[in-house]
């Protein structure tokens, strides 16, 4: 069963979350001479990959190397779909490969952690800066021609430099692009999923998938616990076509009732009645931090 997560001691995301997937093998356990990157050490390990730091002795710096778990998967594709995007939004792409029969991408190794652990050092204030800065790089992702489709806690990372916030989206493996799209299987983290990407209907699946998964961060965010509750992924998503959350402000009567209601428009059961655009969310989420300060 999931794990009660009222309080950072506990999980955002246990592993129940996860959904689908393609057949796996783990990482490397050992990295030889005849590799280009050098001193590998595990940074975290997702739905699609293991992603560890290294240093390339060729270009001299650090980078972040994620090994896919699917031994079938074409690397150059994330690496092209992240390119797309480039800075300041997602981690620059460097170069794809295949090592030992497991396929991996270069990128990046920016500074930041994970919302996941960052949630429990913010106030309200800060999570709605954060939250602005997560919307405004949703938005170059989407002007950019592509669905995230896998945005929850664990794949954005955030960073503060003085009084400013920063935000860059990650992992980009079951990301869509433009049409014509070939249908797959229902992957994803079921908490986060919109209904619409639930169902399978690939076709259907717009910028306005992300913005569900954007409110269900958030909610998660500011509740310390997922939207739905179960002991399964597959009941976690049937609560998700046709239940509502626990309302937000029975779990936290002092949140601005403008706020409650940016989440629950986000979350929508139908992409129509959800924000537009994900800088329409930033926007409205700027409201609510002038009255919050």
């Amino acid at each position: 069963m999931p794990a009660s997560i009222h309080h950072t001691s506990e999980p955002l995301l246990p592993r129940t979350e996860r959904i689908g997937g393609p057949r796996s093998l783990p990482a490397p356990r050992s990295f030889g001479t005849d590799f280009r990157y050098r001193n590998l050490e595990t940074l975290g390990e997702g739905g699609m990959g293991t992603v560890f730091d290294a240093w390339d002795p060729v270009e001299q710096r650090t980078v972040a190397l994620k090994f896919f778990h699917c031994p079938e998967t074409d690397p150059a594709e994330e690496a092209r779909l992240q390119g797309r995007v480039g800075r300041p939004w997602v981690p620059a792409a460097y170069e794809s490969g295949t090592y030992r029969d497991r396929p991996y991408f270069a990128m990046e190794r920016v500074a930041g952690e994970p919302l996941l652990k960052m949630r429990s050092r913010m106030g309200l204030s800060d999570k709605l800066e954060v939250f602005q800065a997560i919307c405004e790089s949703v938005e170059a992702i989407h002007r950019s021609g592509i669905v995230h489709c896998d945005l929850n806690p664990r794949n954005l990372l955030i960073e503060r430099r003085g009084s400013q916030w920063y935000a860059r989206v990650i992992d980009f493996g079951i990301a869509l692009a433009e049409a014509p799209r070939v249908a797959r299987p229902i992957i994803g983290s079921a908490s986060f999923m919109a209904p619409e990407q639930a169902l399978g209907e690939i076709d259907d699946i717009d910028p306005r998938t992300d913005i569900y998964a954007l409110g269900a961060t958030l909610y998660a965010t500011l509740a310390g616990r997922q939207p739905f509750r179960a002991e399964s992924s597959a009941a976690i998503l049937s609560k998700a076509l046709i239940e509502e959350p626990p309302p937000l402000g029975e779990i936290h009567p002092h949140l601005p009732e403008d706020l409650v209601a940016v989440v629950e428009r986000a979350m929508s059961k139908e992409p129509a009645d959800r924000f537009a655009s994900a800088k329409a969310m930033a926007n409205a989420l700027a409201d609510n931090h002038c009255a919050v300060h």
